[in-house]
C-alpha cells in the first residue's frame, strides 16, 4: 500500500528544529510532498532524508527565505521535473513533479494574493498558466496525485470564517475544479462529518506539542482512477 503525505512546513529549517524529521520517521511514508521550504537548496536540512531513506528533489525560489517545495521518495522516480516551464513562477520555486511507471505525484505551492493587489494579480496569472500543465497531466493517462498548498478554499466547508477571505474569492475558486471535473479532493472524499478538510483537519495529523510544526493548508487532489490502496494524509 502506497502512503503519500503532503505538508506545508512554513519553513523547513524551523520545522526540523521543532522535530519534523522525528515525526516523519514514524509515519512510514513512501512519498512526502512539502511546500513552503523557505530555504535555498544548500539550506534544506539533511535530516529530512532520514539517513538515506528518501531521494530528495527540491525547487527553491531565487528569493531567499521564500516559497519553495519538495518531494521525498523512497523509490527513485523514473523522471523528475523541476518547474513547469513558466519563467515568472519557476523563479519562485513552486513545482516538483516525480514520475513512475503508472503514477505521477506533484508537490505544488500556489501563490497567495493576500499581501497586495500586485500579488493578487500574480495569483490570477499563475492560475491561468498552471492550467495548461494540469491539462497535460490529465491527458498523460497515468494516475495523478496533485499535492499542495493551493491557497484556495474550494468550498465553504474548506475554511472556517470564510466570508471576505481572499482564498474564497469566487474568481479563484473556479480554476481549482480541474479539467472536466477530472479530480477528487482526497481528504474530502473520506470526510463525512462536516468538518473543514483544508483548515482544521490536516493539523490534527500531527502530534500535540507546545509549538506547531507547520502552519498552512496542504491537501491532495487525485484522479478518480487513483488506486484504492493509496493512503493520503
Amino acid at each position: 500500500m502506497l502512503k503519500i503525505i503532503t505538508i506545508n512546513t512554513n519553513g523547513i529549517r524551523s520545522a526540523v528544529n521543532k522535530g519534523f524529521h522525528l515525526w516523519l520517521a514514524k509515519q512510514d511514508a513512501d512519498i512526502v510532498c512539502i511546500q513552503e521550504l523557505k530555504a535555498q537548496p544548500s539550506e534544506v536540512p539533511d535530516e529530512i532524508n532520514l539517513d538515506g531513506t528518501f531521494y530528495r528533489y527540491v525547487h527553491c525560489a531565487e528569493k531567499k527565505g521564500y516559497s519553495g517545495c519538495a518531494v521525498l521518495s523512497r523509490k527513485k522516480p523514473d523522471e523528475v521535473i523541476i518547474g513547469f516551464g513558466n519563467e515568472e513562477f519557476d523563479r519562485e520555486g513552486r513545482y516538483v513533479e516525480v514520475r513512475f511507471n503508472n503514477l505521477i505525484v506533484v508537490s505544488i505551492y500556489f501563490p497567495s494574493g493576500s499581501s497586495s493587489e500586485e500579488r493578487q494579480q500574480a495569483k490570477f496569472r499563475f492560475l491561468d498558466v498552471i492550467k495548461g500543465r494540469l491539462d497535460e497531466l490529465i491527458r498523460d493517462g497515468r494516475d495523478v496525485v496533485l499535492c499542495g498548498d493551493f491557497n484556495i478554499a474550494h468550498k465553504e466547508i474548506d475554511i472556517k470564517n470564510w466570508k471576505g477571505i481572499e482564498t474564497f474569492h469566487a474568481s479563484i475558486r473556479v480554476p481549482i475544479a480541474l479539467p472536466g471535473g477530472a479530480t477528487e479532493d482526497a481528504l474530502e472524499s473520506i470526510m463525512s462529518d462536516g468538518e473543514s478538510t483544508t483548515s482544521s483537519q490536516p493539523r490534527q495529523l500531527l502530534p500535540p506539542q507546545k509549538k506547531p510544526i507547520f502552519i498552512g493548508m496542504s491537501v491532495s487532489l487525485t484522479t478518480p482512477r487513483s488506486p484504492s490502496s493509496m493512503i493520503l494524509t
